[in-house]
């Protein structure tokens, strides 16, 4: 199951909780929240001012696979496929998929001479991509919750670097964060955006200014 939280001081205050159910199913929750771009003061989901309506960040809150691994009594792995397996273990390759999510939704509209055909053939001709650089580690939970989701347009690419914390060992003893990992992400929307307008362009005009 998932949670959403309406403000960042939701998701700060939620915990990652797992359970076995009566068949011996893993149940495990998610805690989400959507950072808008906004200025302070601006009532929430206001967008008449802004450039950009899609969310600027995508926090969540996750078990890790070492946690999912325990509840579920398997085999740990060991010796070369753990450096396989902990490659695969982090936010970029989130936003990797959110990124795959943008190009099906694309995909899926394109009907021959609809706009979802358009866009997707427009990007793949002349649209910069974008460059997913490794994760940014948070030092602890406030300060993964203050930090923000790095998107740098450098004027070849938009590079995305997703902040995490984690994945943490199931064996920490201390505030409900032994075997979780907490991921600053990507929207789809967002990637959807930037393949519609900014990706056209030599560099970023209203969105991605920070170099």
């Amino acid at each position: 199951m998932s949670q959403y939280y309406d403000s960042s001081q939701g998701l700060e205050d939620s915990r990652v909780e797992y359970a076995l159910d009566a068949a011996g199913d893993l149940l495990l929750n998610i805690s989400a929240h959507n950072m808008y771009y906004q200025d302070a003061g601006e009532p929430l989901h206001d967008y008449s001012g802004k450039c950009i309506v899609a969310a600027k960040e995508v926090g969540c809150k996750l078990a890790s696979a070492e946690r999912v691994q325990t509840e579920l009594g398997l085999v740990p792995v060991t010796g070369k496929v753990v450096a396989e397996v902990l490659a695969n273990q982090t936010c970029r390759e989130v936003n990797a998929a959110a990124i795959d999510t943008a190009y099906a939704l694309l995909a899926n509209a394109s009907l021959s001479g609809s706009a979802g055909a358009n866009t997707l053939a427009r990007f793949q001709a002349s649209g910069r991509p974008f460059c997913l650089a490794p994760d940014k580690a948070a030092e602890s939970g406030p300060n993964f919750i203050d930090s923000p989701l790095q998107l740098v347009d450098n004027g070849t690419c938009l590079v995305v670097t997703a902040i995490s914390l984690g994945p943490t060992s199931v064996k920490i003893p201390f505030g409900d964060v032994g075997g979780t990992h907490y991921c600053k992400l990507l929207s789809p929307a967002r990637a959807l955006d930037f393949m519609m307008t900014d990706a056209l362009k030599n560099i970023s005009t209203c969105l991605n200014t920070e170099r």
